[in-house]
Formats: C-alpha cells, structure tokens, sequence
C-alpha cells in the first residue's frame, strides 16, 4: 500500500513538472539588425544596360516566438510588397537564422529603386517586449544615355561680331561648360536647361578660323 502510494505521488509530481514546462515557456528577442546584400554593386549603369538576373537577399537573426519578414521595393513614392513572390529559407548554424530573397531582371525601369527588409518580433503580450527592424539596398542608379552637339562645327570670324556658339544635350540631368577659350578673346556664357551659349564678342583681330573642336565643352552628371 505505501509503495502504490509513492507510485501515485511520482505520477503526480510527474504532471506537475509537465504543466510548469508549458508555463515556462522561454521566449528569445532578437536583438541584432537584419542584413541586406545583392549579387550587384549599386551601380551606376547605363539606361540602355540589361542586368542579368540579380537576387536582394534578406537575413536576420530568428527567435521564439519566430520573426516576421517582408521585403519591398520603393521607387519614388511608389512601394511595391514582393514578400509573396520571395523565397525563405531557414538554418539553425551557427545559430538560428531565416532568409528571405527577391529574384528579378532589373534595368532602367528600377531606376533609383531601394530594396527594403523589414523585420518583426512580438512577444506575448504579458512580456510587453518587440523588435522592428530593418535594412536596405540602394538606390540603384541607372545613368541616361546622353549625347552632346556643337554648332557650328566651325567659324570663320571676320569684322562682324557676337558669333553664337551652341552646345545641346539630348537630356537635362547634365552640367554644361566652355573649355580651352583663347585667353584673348572677349565672350558671354549663357547656360539653360540642357544647353550652353558661348557668345564670341572679340577675338582680338579682324580676320580668325577657329575649329570649334579646340574649344572644348566638358559634360558632368
């Protein structure tokens, strides 16, 4: 009778353990910044440049409960969510982490785009305890495909004055200026968008050929 008694009391310290196992549930938070990476560089590319398939990777430190993750890609006041059309993956070495990647072609249509992670952990609410982070990639720049023209190519100056030289891109995002001027000559520089005047007021003599290759323009983005 006293060891079918001792039996009973095992059985129920045994359930009693079992119950406070439940209870003592260990919760880990997460506490170091996820990783953003790509398999390019920044850039900056060319409009006209066609990028191979690129992967954005995510990575982050897991946790108990597990971390939520969601990946975008902001453009401008655009964002567009691409978590349901990225792949997670999960290792537990050397500690538990999860990984969620973005595959796609990109070109100049992502031009100065941002790739963002997002990453979340919410405790029960009896710990009031959470984590929000995040990190990014970008922008990826993507550089207009410009070109620029002098006119005239070449100028005979003679008595008459205020011979106009025009330099033009085909895009506004560029910076225009004179070089190489002949130190005699007396001039007007007139800048708008895309565009560069050089007005010739004197070049010291009656009667001058200039090449307008020898006058240099220089371009800057």
């Amino acid at each position: 009778m006293q060891l079918k008694n001792i039996k009973e009391h095992i059985d129920v310290v045994k359930v009693l353990m079992r119950k406070y196992a439940v209870i003592g549930d260990v919760y880990t938070l997460i506490s170091s910044k996820p990783f953003c990476k790509s398999s390019i560089e920044i850039g900056p590319y060319i409009f006209d440049d066609q990028i191979d398939l690129i992967e954005m990777n995510c990575t982050s430190e897991d946790g108990i409960p597990q971390v939520t993750m969601s990946n975008h890609i902001i453009q401008g006041n655009k964002t567009t969510d691409v978590t349901s059309i990225s792949t997670k993956t999960t290792s537990s070495h050397p500690h538990p982490s999860k990984t969620l990647s973005f595959s796609s072609y990109f070109n100049s249509s992502f031009n100065n785009s941002v790739f963002v992670c997002n990453v979340s952990q919410q405790l029960p609410a009896t710990y009031n305890q959470s984590y929000q982070g995040s990190c990014s990639f970008g922008p990826i720049l993507f550089l207009p495909l410009f070109s620029v023209a002098v006119t005239p190519s070449e100028i005979i100056f003679s008595k008459v004055k205020n011979h106009i030289l025009k330099c033009t891109s085909n895009v506004s995002e560029v910076n225009l200026s004179w070089t190489r001027i002949p130190t005699h000559w007396k001039y007007d520089i007139k800048e708008s968008d895309a565009s560069i005047e050089l007005t010739v007021l004197d070049t010291g003599s009656d009667v001058c050929s200039v090449n307008i290759h020898n006058v240099l323009v220089t371009t800057e983005i």
